[in-house]
Protein backbone atom coordinates (compact mmCIF):
# COMPACT_ATOMS: atom_id res chain seq x y z
CA UNK A 1 0.00 0.00 0.00
CA UNK A 2 2.50 2.06 0.60
CA UNK A 3 4.04 1.89 -3.00
CA UNK A 4 0.44 2.49 -4.62
CA UNK A 5 0.38 5.40 -2.32
CA UNK A 6 3.61 6.84 -3.12
CA UNK A 7 3.01 5.97 -6.89
CA UNK A 8 -0.74 7.86 -6.71
CA UNK A 9 0.83 11.11 -4.83
CA UNK A 10 4.10 11.39 -7.35
CA UNK A 11 1.23 11.21 -10.74
CA UNK A 12 -0.67 13.40 -9.12
CA UNK A 13 1.82 15.98 -7.57
CA UNK A 14 3.03 15.45 -11.64
CA UNK A 15 -0.32 16.15 -13.45
CA UNK A 16 -0.62 19.43 -10.88
CA UNK A 17 2.85 20.75 -11.86
CA UNK A 18 1.99 20.05 -15.61
CA UNK A 19 -1.55 21.53 -15.16
CA UNK A 20 -0.31 24.75 -13.48
CA UNK A 21 2.48 25.80 -16.19
CA UNK A 22 -1.23 26.14 -18.22
CA UNK A 23 -1.67 29.22 -16.48
CA UNK A 24 0.98 31.19 -17.94
CA UNK A 25 -0.77 30.99 -21.30
CA UNK A 26 -3.60 32.36 -22.86
CA UNK A 27 -6.51 31.18 -24.67
CA UNK A 28 -7.93 27.47 -24.10
CA UNK A 29 -4.55 26.20 -22.33
CA UNK A 30 -5.59 28.79 -19.25
CA UNK A 31 -9.01 27.52 -19.08
CA UNK A 32 -7.93 23.92 -18.85
CA UNK A 33 -5.31 24.70 -16.21
CA UNK A 34 -7.87 26.88 -14.44
CA UNK A 35 -10.42 24.20 -14.68
CA UNK A 36 -8.06 21.62 -13.38
CA UNK A 37 -7.47 23.38 -10.52
CA UNK A 38 -11.04 24.17 -9.62
CA UNK A 39 -11.94 20.52 -9.75
CA UNK A 40 -9.04 19.72 -7.42
CA UNK A 41 -10.40 22.48 -4.98
CA UNK A 42 -13.96 21.04 -5.46
CA UNK A 43 -12.95 17.51 -5.01
CA UNK A 44 -11.19 18.58 -1.80
CA UNK A 45 -14.17 20.54 -0.27
CA UNK A 46 -16.16 17.72 -0.98
CA UNK A 47 -13.27 15.06 1.09
CA UNK A 48 -13.51 17.90 3.75
CA UNK A 49 -17.30 18.18 4.26
CA UNK A 50 -17.68 14.30 3.99
CA UNK A 51 -15.00 13.99 6.97
CA UNK A 52 -16.97 16.15 9.19
CA UNK A 53 -20.16 14.53 8.71
CA UNK A 54 -18.52 11.55 9.23
CA UNK A 55 -17.53 12.56 12.51
CA UNK A 56 -20.69 14.19 13.75
CA UNK A 57 -22.43 11.21 12.45
CA UNK A 58 -23.70 9.52 15.97
CA UNK A 59 -23.91 5.21 16.04
CA UNK A 60 -27.79 3.74 16.88
CA UNK A 61 -28.80 -0.10 16.69
CA UNK A 62 -29.89 -0.20 13.16
CA UNK A 63 -29.73 -2.79 10.11
CA UNK A 64 -28.02 -0.09 8.20
CA UNK A 65 -24.96 -0.04 10.63
CA UNK A 66 -23.91 -4.39 10.26
CA UNK A 67 -24.31 -4.02 6.46
CA UNK A 68 -21.56 -1.30 5.93
CA UNK A 69 -19.57 -2.21 8.67
CA UNK A 70 -16.61 -4.80 6.57
CA UNK A 71 -13.58 -6.22 8.10
CA UNK A 72 -11.96 -7.24 5.32
CA UNK A 73 -14.64 -6.21 2.71
CA UNK A 74 -15.87 -9.17 2.25
CA UNK A 75 -17.13 -10.58 6.19
CA UNK A 76 -19.16 -8.56 8.35
CA UNK A 77 -17.43 -6.51 11.53
CA UNK A 78 -20.36 -8.85 13.32
CA UNK A 79 -18.16 -8.56 16.80
CA UNK A 80 -19.21 -6.00 19.32
CA UNK A 81 -15.81 -5.00 19.92
CA UNK A 82 -15.82 -3.31 16.01
CA UNK A 83 -18.12 -0.96 17.57
CA UNK A 84 -17.77 1.97 19.00
CA UNK A 85 -18.29 2.81 22.69
CA UNK A 86 -21.02 5.34 21.74
CA UNK A 87 -22.90 2.24 20.09
CA UNK A 88 -22.16 -0.27 23.13
CA UNK A 89 -23.25 1.87 25.53
CA UNK A 90 -26.45 2.25 23.88
CA UNK A 91 -27.56 -1.84 24.03
CA UNK A 92 -29.63 -3.01 27.11
CA UNK A 93 -26.51 -5.25 28.13
CA UNK A 94 -24.17 -3.10 28.25
CA UNK A 95 -26.20 -0.92 30.33
CA UNK A 96 -26.93 -3.62 32.89
CA UNK A 97 -23.00 -4.64 32.99
CA UNK A 98 -21.50 -2.26 35.83
CA UNK A 99 -17.72 -3.58 34.96
CA UNK A 100 -18.44 -2.36 30.86
CA UNK A 101 -16.76 1.04 31.27
CA UNK A 102 -15.57 3.75 28.57
CA UNK A 103 -12.39 2.98 30.05
CA UNK A 104 -12.24 -0.26 29.56
CA UNK A 105 -13.69 -0.58 25.50
CA UNK A 106 -11.24 2.31 24.95
CA UNK A 107 -8.33 -0.35 25.85
CA UNK A 108 -9.88 -3.14 24.29
CA UNK A 109 -10.29 -1.28 20.95
CA UNK A 110 -6.76 0.02 21.30
CA UNK A 111 -5.61 -3.66 21.36
CA UNK A 112 -8.06 -4.52 18.45
CA UNK A 113 -6.07 -1.79 16.14
CA UNK A 114 -2.77 -3.11 17.58
CA UNK A 115 -3.73 -6.65 16.01
CA UNK A 116 -5.11 -8.62 18.48
CA UNK A 117 -3.87 -11.66 16.86
CA UNK A 118 -0.36 -12.78 16.13
CA UNK A 119 0.05 -14.38 12.51
CA UNK A 120 2.55 -16.28 10.22
CA UNK A 121 4.10 -15.02 7.11
CA UNK A 122 1.13 -15.98 5.33
CA UNK A 123 -0.71 -13.98 7.50
CA UNK A 124 -3.42 -16.67 9.11
CA UNK A 125 -4.02 -16.39 12.70
CA UNK A 126 -1.49 -18.68 14.99
CA UNK A 127 -2.20 -17.34 18.39
CA UNK A 128 -3.24 -14.14 20.50
CA UNK A 129 -0.96 -11.30 20.28
CA UNK A 130 -0.10 -10.31 23.25
CA UNK A 131 -0.82 -7.43 25.34
CA UNK A 132 -0.02 -5.73 29.02
CA UNK A 133 -2.82 -3.62 30.26
CA UNK A 134 -5.33 -2.91 33.03
CA UNK A 135 -8.28 -4.95 31.89
CA UNK A 136 -6.64 -7.36 29.35
CA UNK A 137 -3.50 -9.40 29.55
CA UNK A 138 -2.26 -11.75 27.46
CA UNK A 139 1.00 -13.39 27.98
CA UNK A 140 2.96 -15.79 25.89
CA UNK A 141 -0.21 -16.10 23.69
CA UNK A 142 -2.61 -17.04 26.90
CA UNK A 143 -5.71 -14.88 28.34
CA UNK A 144 -4.18 -14.18 31.65
CA UNK A 145 -6.77 -15.94 34.33
CA UNK A 146 -6.43 -14.03 37.84
CA UNK A 147 -6.33 -16.34 41.16
CA UNK A 148 -4.74 -19.77 39.62
CA UNK A 149 -3.31 -21.54 42.36
CA UNK A 150 0.00 -22.12 42.89
CA UNK A 151 -0.48 -25.53 44.38
CA UNK A 152 -3.53 -27.80 42.30
CA UNK A 153 -3.98 -31.35 41.40
CA UNK A 154 -4.31 -30.76 37.48
CA UNK A 155 -4.84 -28.08 35.14
CA UNK A 156 -8.57 -27.58 33.17
CA UNK A 157 -7.43 -26.42 29.55
CA UNK A 158 -10.36 -24.58 28.10
CA UNK A 159 -10.38 -24.18 24.16
CA UNK A 160 -12.75 -22.48 21.76
CA UNK A 161 -12.91 -19.02 19.79
CA UNK A 162 -13.78 -15.69 21.29
CA UNK A 163 -16.62 -16.48 23.67
CA UNK A 164 -13.76 -17.81 25.66
CA UNK A 165 -11.21 -15.41 25.03
CA UNK A 166 -14.10 -13.03 25.76
CA UNK A 167 -12.93 -9.81 24.21
CA UNK A 168 -15.95 -7.80 25.84
CA UNK A 169 -15.00 -8.26 29.55
CA UNK A 170 -11.70 -7.73 31.28
CA UNK A 171 -9.61 -10.27 32.78
CA UNK A 172 -11.59 -11.20 35.63
CA UNK A 173 -14.68 -11.62 33.98
CA UNK A 174 -14.32 -14.28 30.94
CA UNK A 175 -15.69 -17.65 31.66
CA UNK A 176 -12.67 -19.42 32.51
CA UNK A 177 -11.87 -16.71 35.29
CA UNK A 178 -15.14 -16.76 36.37
CA UNK A 179 -14.74 -20.47 36.58
CA UNK A 180 -11.44 -20.39 38.23
CA UNK A 181 -13.23 -18.62 40.74
CA UNK A 182 -15.60 -21.31 41.33
CA UNK A 183 -12.99 -23.72 41.81
CA UNK A 184 -10.78 -21.36 44.69
CA UNK A 185 -14.09 -21.29 46.22
CA UNK A 186 -15.12 -24.70 46.55
CA UNK A 187 -11.38 -25.86 47.23
CA UNK A 188 -11.29 -27.91 43.93
CA UNK A 189 -7.46 -28.20 43.14
CA UNK A 190 -7.54 -26.93 39.75
CA UNK A 191 -5.74 -24.51 37.33
CA UNK A 192 -7.83 -23.15 34.61
CA UNK A 193 -5.89 -22.13 31.48
CA UNK A 194 -7.84 -20.00 28.81
CA UNK A 195 -6.54 -21.56 25.31
CA UNK A 196 -9.42 -18.92 23.47
CA UNK A 197 -8.62 -17.43 20.34
CA UNK A 198 -11.09 -15.45 18.59
CA UNK A 199 -12.73 -17.43 15.09
CA UNK A 200 -11.50 -20.81 16.25
CA UNK A 201 -13.09 -23.38 14.52
CA UNK A 202 -12.84 -27.42 16.59
CA UNK A 203 -10.22 -27.69 13.83
CA UNK A 204 -8.18 -24.55 15.22
CA UNK A 205 -8.71 -25.58 18.14
CA UNK A 206 -7.40 -29.45 17.65
CA UNK A 207 -4.15 -27.93 16.13
CA UNK A 208 -3.37 -25.86 19.01
CA UNK A 209 -3.97 -28.36 21.24
CA UNK A 210 -1.10 -30.60 20.01
CA UNK A 211 1.77 -28.08 20.86
CA UNK A 212 0.20 -28.09 24.12
CA UNK A 213 2.00 -30.36 27.27
CA UNK A 214 -1.00 -31.54 28.89
CA UNK A 215 -0.42 -34.13 31.89
CA UNK A 216 -2.65 -37.34 32.34
CA UNK A 217 -4.44 -35.01 35.62
CA UNK A 218 -5.57 -32.61 33.33
CA UNK A 219 -8.98 -31.89 31.88
CA UNK A 220 -9.72 -30.38 28.30
CA UNK A 221 -13.37 -28.26 27.58
CA UNK A 222 -14.23 -27.03 24.59
CA UNK A 223 -17.09 -25.01 23.47
CA UNK A 224 -17.82 -24.78 19.85
CA UNK A 225 -20.29 -24.20 17.35
CA UNK A 226 -20.29 -20.61 16.23
CA UNK A 227 -17.52 -21.11 13.96
CA UNK A 228 -18.26 -24.32 12.66
CA UNK A 229 -21.29 -23.80 11.32
CA UNK A 230 -19.95 -21.41 8.37
CA UNK A 231 -21.95 -18.43 9.45
CA UNK A 232 -20.32 -14.89 8.37
CA UNK A 233 -18.64 -16.81 5.24
CA UNK A 234 -16.79 -14.47 2.81
CA UNK A 235 -19.02 -12.81 0.59
CA UNK A 236 -18.43 -12.12 -3.12
CA UNK A 237 -17.90 -8.74 -4.68
CA UNK A 238 -18.92 -7.20 -7.51
CA UNK A 239 -19.62 -3.92 -9.17
CA UNK A 240 -23.10 -2.52 -9.26
CA UNK A 241 -25.26 -2.04 -12.36
CA UNK A 242 -22.80 -0.87 -15.40
CA UNK A 243 -19.98 -1.16 -12.70
CA UNK A 244 -19.77 -5.16 -12.82
CA UNK A 245 -18.78 -4.82 -16.23
CA UNK A 246 -15.16 -3.28 -15.37
CA UNK A 247 -12.41 -5.65 -14.08
CA UNK A 248 -11.92 -5.61 -10.44
CA UNK A 249 -13.75 -2.60 -9.61
CA UNK A 250 -14.84 -3.47 -6.18
CA UNK A 251 -11.68 -4.50 -5.37
CA UNK A 252 -10.22 -1.72 -6.35
CA UNK A 253 -12.45 0.74 -4.41
CA UNK A 254 -12.04 -1.87 -1.38
CA UNK A 255 -8.01 -0.88 -1.30
CA UNK A 256 -8.74 3.03 -2.02
CA UNK A 257 -11.73 3.73 0.34
CA UNK A 258 -10.01 3.91 3.64
CA UNK A 259 -7.52 6.80 2.49
CA UNK A 260 -10.54 8.95 0.87
CA UNK A 261 -13.84 9.39 2.21
CA UNK A 262 -15.17 10.28 -1.76
CA UNK A 263 -14.18 6.68 -2.25
CA UNK A 264 -15.71 5.19 0.22
CA UNK A 265 -19.04 7.02 -0.81
CA UNK A 266 -18.63 5.84 -4.44
CA UNK A 267 -17.65 2.15 -3.34
CA UNK A 268 -20.55 1.90 -1.30
CA UNK A 269 -22.97 3.26 -4.02
CA UNK A 270 -21.61 1.33 -6.92
CA UNK A 271 -20.52 -2.13 -5.22
CA UNK A 272 -22.79 -5.14 -4.27
CA UNK A 273 -21.98 -8.43 -2.10
CA UNK A 274 -23.25 -11.65 -2.81
CA UNK A 275 -23.77 -13.37 0.17
CA UNK A 276 -22.50 -17.41 -0.10
CA UNK A 277 -23.55 -18.35 3.59
CA UNK A 278 -27.58 -18.72 2.41
CA UNK A 279 -27.47 -22.48 2.46
CA UNK A 280 -26.06 -24.79 4.72
CA UNK A 281 -22.41 -25.65 3.95
CA UNK A 282 -22.73 -29.64 4.24
CA UNK A 283 -19.04 -29.97 3.28
CA UNK A 284 -18.40 -27.98 6.06
CA UNK A 285 -20.24 -29.16 8.88
CA UNK A 286 -19.33 -32.80 7.56
CA UNK A 287 -15.51 -31.14 7.99
CA UNK A 288 -16.01 -30.13 11.82
CA UNK A 289 -18.02 -33.45 12.83
CA UNK A 290 -14.60 -35.45 11.04
CA UNK A 291 -12.63 -33.00 13.54
CA UNK A 292 -14.60 -33.19 16.96
CA UNK A 293 -14.08 -37.01 16.00
CA UNK A 294 -10.45 -36.81 15.63
CA UNK A 295 -10.26 -34.29 18.65
CA UNK A 296 -11.99 -37.40 21.11
CA UNK A 297 -9.44 -39.90 19.19
CA UNK A 298 -6.41 -37.56 20.11
CA UNK A 299 -7.07 -37.18 23.93
CA UNK A 300 -8.18 -40.86 24.32
CA UNK A 301 -4.97 -41.95 22.78
CA UNK A 302 -2.95 -39.51 25.52
CA UNK A 303 -5.99 -41.05 28.40
CA UNK A 304 -6.75 -37.19 28.44
CA UNK A 305 -10.58 -36.49 29.93
CA UNK A 306 -12.52 -34.47 27.44
CA UNK A 307 -15.72 -32.64 27.27
CA UNK A 308 -17.26 -31.19 24.53
CA UNK A 309 -19.95 -28.17 24.95
CA UNK A 310 -22.17 -26.77 21.68
CA UNK A 311 -22.43 -23.29 22.81
CA UNK A 312 -25.04 -20.93 22.76
CA UNK A 313 -25.66 -17.56 20.70
CA UNK A 314 -28.74 -15.14 20.07
CA UNK A 315 -30.29 -17.48 17.60
CA UNK A 316 -30.29 -20.74 20.23
CA UNK A 317 -32.82 -18.54 22.75
CA UNK A 318 -35.89 -18.57 23.08
CA UNK A 319 -38.14 -16.55 23.57
CA UNK A 320 -36.08 -13.67 22.79
CA UNK A 321 -37.02 -10.00 23.85
CA UNK A 322 -37.46 -6.95 22.71
CA UNK A 323 -33.89 -5.57 23.13
CA UNK A 324 -33.17 -8.77 20.91
CA UNK A 325 -35.17 -8.36 18.66
CA UNK A 326 -33.60 -5.33 17.37
CA UNK A 327 -30.26 -6.63 17.66
CA UNK A 328 -31.01 -9.45 15.70
CA UNK A 329 -32.05 -7.03 12.87
CA UNK A 330 -28.50 -5.69 12.60
CA UNK A 331 -27.40 -8.75 10.94
CA UNK A 332 -28.59 -10.44 7.33
CA UNK A 333 -32.09 -12.65 7.99
CA UNK A 334 -30.37 -15.10 6.69
CA UNK A 335 -28.25 -15.97 9.72
CA UNK A 336 -30.40 -16.93 11.54
CA UNK A 337 -31.77 -19.75 9.47
CA UNK A 338 -28.27 -21.10 8.71
CA UNK A 339 -27.19 -20.69 12.81
CA UNK A 340 -30.85 -23.15 13.52
CA UNK A 341 -30.00 -25.70 10.47
CA UNK A 342 -26.04 -26.17 11.39
CA UNK A 343 -27.04 -26.14 14.82
CA UNK A 344 -29.82 -29.19 14.33
CA UNK A 345 -27.27 -31.27 12.36
CA UNK A 346 -24.13 -30.77 15.13
CA UNK A 347 -27.14 -31.97 17.59
CA UNK A 348 -28.32 -34.83 15.56
CA UNK A 349 -24.94 -35.84 14.40
CA UNK A 350 -22.90 -35.89 17.69
CA UNK A 351 -26.42 -36.73 20.15
CA UNK A 352 -25.05 -40.00 21.27
CA UNK A 353 -21.20 -39.32 21.30
CA UNK A 354 -20.66 -39.70 25.06
CA UNK A 355 -18.58 -36.60 25.77
CA UNK A 356 -21.11 -34.35 23.83
CA UNK A 357 -22.97 -32.02 26.16
CA UNK A 358 -25.49 -29.39 24.66
CA UNK A 359 -25.25 -26.28 26.48
CA UNK A 360 -26.94 -23.77 23.42
CA UNK A 361 -29.98 -23.09 25.08
CA UNK A 362 -28.27 -21.89 28.73
CA UNK A 363 -29.99 -18.61 28.08
CA UNK A 364 -33.43 -19.83 27.53
CA UNK A 365 -36.50 -18.28 29.82
CA UNK A 366 -33.66 -15.50 30.70
CA UNK A 367 -35.75 -12.06 30.53
CA UNK A 368 -32.93 -9.95 30.71
CA UNK A 369 -30.60 -10.35 27.44
CA UNK A 370 -26.64 -10.39 27.72
CA UNK A 371 -26.10 -10.53 24.33
CA UNK A 372 -23.46 -7.84 23.20
CA UNK A 373 -23.67 -9.34 19.23
CA UNK A 374 -25.40 -11.97 17.78
CA UNK A 375 -22.65 -14.53 19.63
CA UNK A 376 -20.98 -12.71 22.48
CA UNK A 377 -22.08 -11.96 25.82
CA UNK A 378 -21.47 -9.49 28.96
CA UNK A 379 -20.12 -10.54 32.26
CA UNK A 380 -23.69 -11.35 33.23
CA UNK A 381 -23.40 -13.93 30.47
CA UNK A 382 -20.09 -15.35 31.42
CA UNK A 383 -21.38 -15.87 34.73
CA UNK A 384 -24.25 -18.22 33.46
CA UNK A 385 -21.80 -19.56 31.16
CA UNK A 386 -19.00 -20.31 34.06
CA UNK A 387 -21.71 -22.06 36.03
CA UNK A 388 -23.10 -24.51 33.77
CA UNK A 389 -19.78 -25.26 33.18
CA UNK A 390 -19.24 -25.92 36.42
CA UNK A 391 -22.17 -27.98 36.61
CA UNK A 392 -21.15 -30.13 33.75
CA UNK A 393 -17.46 -30.74 35.09
CA UNK A 394 -19.02 -31.85 38.74
CA UNK A 395 -21.85 -34.14 36.70
CA UNK A 396 -19.58 -36.19 35.31
CA UNK A 397 -16.93 -36.35 37.56
CA UNK A 398 -14.37 -34.87 35.49
CA UNK A 399 -13.49 -32.58 38.55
Amino acid sequence: MSFLGSLASSLFFSYLCYASTFLTKDGIKFAIGLSTFSLILLVFIIEFLLRVLERFETDSLSSIDAVHLESDGTQLKAAAFYNSYEYISKLDSAKADENLSGKFWSELSAYRRRGMFSRDRQGAIIGNADVSGEFINVVEGLRVTPSQPSDFAGKLHIFGGSTIFAYEVSDGHTPSALLQKKFNESQIGFKVINHGVGGSTIGDCLRRLKLVNISANDVVLVLFGDNDIGINAPRKIAGRGVFRYVPLWGKLLLILKSHSRIVKWIYLETVVYQFTDFDLNTALLDGTISDYSKFGEYLRSLNIRVCFLLQPNLYTKVPVNKFEVLLKATYPEHWERTVVSGYRTLRESLKNEKDFVDISEVFNGEPDSYFLDWAHVNSLGNEILAEKMFQVLKNRGLI
